[in-house]
């Protein structure tokens, strides 16, 4: 009887996380407290909860986190839900007063509606309003190729990559100040790149060797590589062996 009277005495708290904007797959999901871990259970997409009896001597000041694969959500300090520790930052709660309720994986408050986009400022399309990135950020690429030494006749100077489907003439660059440096900014979205100079609609193009440190592939489809995921503004290369 006294075990019983004591049992009902304790408060009935459930904790739930709801893991929509973690970052990356995950397989477990615990809920951590004093050192321990506890499985949770799924409850619906992405969300997971526990339930737990707390004395009320024990309810004042209630800390806790959660758990995705062995590794403890993080924390600044600053948030409104977190109790600082000589050795750690946790969730904290009055059980007394408050009931928990569901939260977003290491925020204090339920997610927010998934809104996918581009969340870097410095990209051409940054969303303002997206808060998951869906890898569609799109940069300024500047590129310079120096002419001065090639030994061919050509009128206009191209680009052609893998972003362009090596068209040909469809991304002229330009020499301005007539000096034999040529270039061009074009937008790209982030990504891995083969490219390479040419000229005159593939009249002449560059005769890369395999064995550069800028190139990849293999005789006889060597091409320079370039790898975005910033705006670039790119080193000035001689074109090598342009070849009719």
């Amino acid at each position: 009887m006294f075990a019983s009277l004591q049992l009902s005495a304790q408060i009935s708290a459930t904790f739930e996380v709801d893991l929509t904007q973690y970052n990356g797959n995950y397989t477990t999901v615990e809920f951590f407290r004093g050192g321990q871990a506890y499985p949770m259970t799924n409850v619906a997409p992405d969300v997971y909860s526990y339930t737990t009896f707390v004395p009320p001597f024990l309810a004042t000041n209630y800390t806790y986190k959660f758990r995705v694969d062995g590794i403890n959500e993080s924390f600044i300090g600053n948030e409104s839900c977190i109790n600082i520790t000589p050795m750690d930052t946790t969730r904290v709660i009055n059980l007394n007063i408050n009931s928990p309720s569901l939260v977003c994986w290491q925020q204090c408050s339920p997610c927010s509606v998934p809104v996918y986009g581009c969340i870097d400022s410095t990209a051409v399309n940054f969303d303002s309003l997206a808060n998951i990135n869906n890898d569609s950020c799109i940069y300024n690429v500047t590129f310079f190729v120096d002419m001065t030494e090639s030994n061919v006749t050509y009128d206009t100077v191209e680009l052609n990559g893998t972003f362009n489907s090596w068209c040909g003439n469809c991304t002229q660059m330009n020499d301005d100040d007539n000096d034999s440096i040529w270039e061009i900014t074009i937008d790209l979205m982030q990504g891995d790149y083969d490219y390479k100079f040419s000229a005159d609609n593939w009249n002449v193009e560059e005769d890369l060797y395999e064995s550069d440190d800028c190139v990849v592939g293999s005789p006889p489809y060597i091409n320079r590589d370039l790898i975005v995921s910033e705006n670039l503004v790119l080193d000035t290369v001689c074109c090598d062996g342009i070849e009719k």
